[in-house]
């Protein structure tokens, strides 16, 4: 575990100092609230910009509330990036908060197939009043909208949050880094796809966050152990 968290301070390092990307801090919240959010600023087919509006302060609330840290450091993102980064911190939540809100595990598979299906229907266009009345995924379809993310990141984060489901801990550390990876290392890689960034930079921004995330998922698997203990997450300790 050493190992794998000086390499991910040694890429963040590099990425620090080769990047061309200007990492100035943002207005603060309500700054980039009304002048950095670009993805609100018109009405789409099936989501007016009130919808949105509303839509984005509910994700802003709930990142807050579950993850403050994440929220602090959406503030010194590059403007622009600060609402798409609330949106899929918001998805993160919700996805992983599954388990929190199902009482055994085959209630939890059936709102992660909820996702599984609502995903489909953003990326394949047929989303319904129904489904744009849920705030995150309101949020994704506008963010879906602008950018160009990757289907395969989202899926991979929804088969790690099945696993959470399972009461059986990984059987080696390959795996426990395997699902940090497929955790939070596919949220910063989604992030960076929302990111104007030469493809030089891109390939070692890449790399920095995918060794990031695994840092972090570790980290976050590890301050959550006494949480994990207990009955209500089926016993599911990673470390």
């Amino acid at each position: 575990l050493e190992i794998i968290f000086r390499r991910g301070m040694a890429a963040v390092r590099q990425l620090w100092r080769r990047s061309s990307v200007a990492w100035l801090p943002s207005r603060g919240a309500s700054g980039a609230f009304n002048g950095c959010c670009r993805l609100i600023q018109r009405n789409y087919s099936s989501l007016s910009k009130e919808s949105a509006g509303k839509a984005l302060e509910h994700c802003v609330e709930l990142v807050k509330r579950y993850e403050y840290e994440q929220y602090c450091c959406a503030q010194l993102a590059p403007n622009g990036a600060w609402a798409p980064l609330i949106t899929l911190r918001a998805f993160n939540i919700e996805t992983a908060r599954i388990k929190d809100k199902s009482s055994t595990p085959e209630i939890g598979q059936i709102r992660l197939h909820w996702w599984e299906d609502a995903l489909d229907a953003l990326y394949k266009g047929e989303e319904s009043a129904d489904l744009l009345k849920q705030p995150v995924t309101a949020m994704m379809y506008v963010l879906l909208r602008r950018y160009h993310l990757p289907k395969e990141l989202f899926q991979e984060i929804l088969r790690a949050r099945s696993r959470d489901l399972s009461s059986q801990p990984p059987d080696s550390i390959s795996e426990l880094v395997q699902y940090a990876d497929s955790t939070q290392g596919c949220l910063l890689d989604l992030g960076l796809h929302t990111l104007t960034m030469v493809d030089q930079d891109f390939k070692i921004a890449h790399e920095a966050v995918r060794h990031a995330g695994r840092c972090a998922g570790l980290v976050t698997l590890i301050r959550a152990t006494p949480y994990l203990s207990f009955p209500v997450y089926f016993n599911n300790i990673y470390i």
